[in-house]
């Protein structure tokens, strides 16, 4: 009897240390929330027409877009604050999609839907579609507007913004 109560003293020990050695957890991987809620993030450089429209002087005229950072908060808030003027601009933020595409002020005459180009620690990459009979024309260099006769009705426009330091 007492070999066999040592044996299942034995067996309920190892069974308290195997189910107590438990792995460690894998890091939790951040959401894509957490990235775009995690950091402020600075205005870079705008493309269109395979071009860098902030090194040719043209991203200039799209208001304080240019020279601003934005903070995304948790709560699905937004503050757009211009570097120059520290003027600030609020708004909402939601993801749509299944979390490709981030929608500004839904519902309102600003509504704006980007594609998530890309989202991480490092980059966020956004695409929009404008409608070329919106822009205008005398802002562009003349190698654009030529571009632009000839450019299907919506454009595609990338965004790149990095952490605001």
């Amino acid at each position: 009897m007492k070999r066999y109560s040592a044996l299942l003293f034995a067996l309920l020990l190892s069974i308290c240390i195997i189910s107590g050695c438990k792995k460690d957890d894998e890091p939790k991987q951040p959401t894509k929330t957490d990235i775009l809620t995690g950091r402020d993030w600075k205005f870079q450089d705008l493309f269109a027409f395979g071009q860098n429209l902030t090194t040719l002087g043209v991203a200039q005229y799209l208001g304080g877009v240019t020279n601003s950072n934005f903070k995304f908060n948790k709560d699905g808030s937004y503050i757009a604050t211009n570097r120059t003027t520290n003027a600030t601009t609020p708004g909402k933020w939601e993801f749509g999609s299944n979390e490709t595409t981030l929608i500004l002020d839904k519902g309102t005459a600003d509504e704006t839907t980007f594609d998530i180009v890309t989202l991480t620690d490092k980059n966020l990459d956004l695409r929009f579609s404008i409608n070329k009979n919106e822009i205008d024309s005398s802002l562009l260099p003349a190698n654009l507007r030529a571009l632009l006769v000839f450019a299907d009705e919506q454009i595609p426009v990338d965004v790149k913004l990095i952490p605001a330091e």
